[in-house]
């Protein structure tokens, strides 16, 4: 993503409540006239941002033109005089869809932005932000002579919950819902589905390992699941699933089941069966089996190249003996 050429065109902020705790849903009456200064803080705090969300894409059961906000974000892509009718739709939408009593009111931050560049081209795009938390800040300001430290509410935009940035060239979204808070922004909100790539799957693949061998206590049954692993490495044709499945054997089915939903969560990755290749496997086991807790205070880094080793460690008197056994990968 480049947002070197790009440009803030439209803005406009909506106060979204929950209709479940009969709270309002508040339009602004105009769009606001920003200075040079806070469009460009937008750009790159918000927009510039969006190139680590994780890219998804629209769906609807019947037809993707009854996608709601689908509909919305093509009509403003139209008509860029329709953006702010189509504001008042878009934070309909999500008020409508904010019927948990746990989902926060929150302003509703739309942005309309020209030429910015994605997988090489230059596209407009809608940004979308949704505001539900709000921090503590001190600022500190020269009165009468004596400079005042002072308390303001303020958001941290580097910490923002909820957002999407949909541009108007390309069939893919970008977004992301921040974990520890309600979640219905993509399901329900944007309807939309992970696109399912290497990246996702490598990710799920360190995440699940890597709380795999956490579950386990004993050392010589992590090394003996990090040669299980590896051997995987060797296959042609391998899914997420080849790596749940070789993990069944250490672990309970309940132990499984919860890793792989926190795996799930953390990649973005929903079908398990997707595709592979043995090198995306052998790169991302290997962050999991690179660096070992030995003791507190003690860790063990494995160059490339070698096996998990075997640790045993034992008291003796007031000291502690740690064995380490290892062996070269096979050529």
């Amino acid at each position: 993503m480049n947002i070197s050429e790009a440009t803030l065109i439209s803005c406009v902020c909506h106060l979204v409540g929950n209709p479940t705790r009969s709270e309002p849903i508040v339009f602004s009456e105009t769009q606001p006239k920003l200075t040079d200064e806070t469009a460009g803080l937008l750009m790159r705090r918000c927009v510039a941002s969006m190139e680590k969300a994780a890219p998804f894409f629209f769906q609807h059961d019947a037809d993707i033109r009854l996608n709601e906000l689908y509909t919305f974000s093509r009509s403003i892509f139209l008509d860029r005089e329709s953006f702010f009718e189509n504001s008042k739709h878009i934070a309909r939408l999500l008020y409508n869809k904010s019927k948990n009593p746990n989902i926060p009111q929150g302003e509703l931050l739309i942005l309309l932005v020209r030429d910015i560049e994605l997988q090489g081209a230059k596209t407009d795009a809608l940004c979308i932000l949704k505001i539900e938390a709000r921090e503590q800040y001190l600022t500190i300001s020269l009165d009468n002579g004596s400079y005042v430290p002072q308390e303001q509410d303020g958001i941290d935009l580097r910490m923002l919950q909820k957002a999407v940035l949909i541009p108007s060239e390309h069939n893919f979204i970008l977004a992301y819902e921040r974990t520890g808070s309600t979640q219905y922004w993509i399901d329900d909100f944007l309807q939309a589905k992970a696109v399912q790539t290497e990246k996702s799957a490598s990710k799920f693949v360190s995440e699940f390992t890597k709380n795999a061998i956490e579950a386990m206590t004993d050392s010589s049954r992590i090394a003996e699941y990090a040669e299980r692993i590896h051997a995987l490495t060797e296959r042609e044709n391998l899914t997420p699933n080849d790596v749940i499945s070789t993990t069944s054997g250490f672990l309970t089915k309940s132990e499984l089941d919860s890793i792989a939903d926190v795996a799930v969560g953390k990649s973005n990755l929903v079908d398990l069966d997707f595709s592979i290749s043995s090198s995306t496997l052998a790169k991302a086991a290997s962050k999991t089996f690179r660096k070992i807790d030995i003791v507190r205070g003690v860790k063990l880094l494995v160059e490339n190249g070698m096996r998990y080793p075997l640790i045993s460690v034992s008291n003796v008197g007031d000291e502690q003996h740690i064995l380490i056994r290892m062996k070269a990968a096979k050529a």
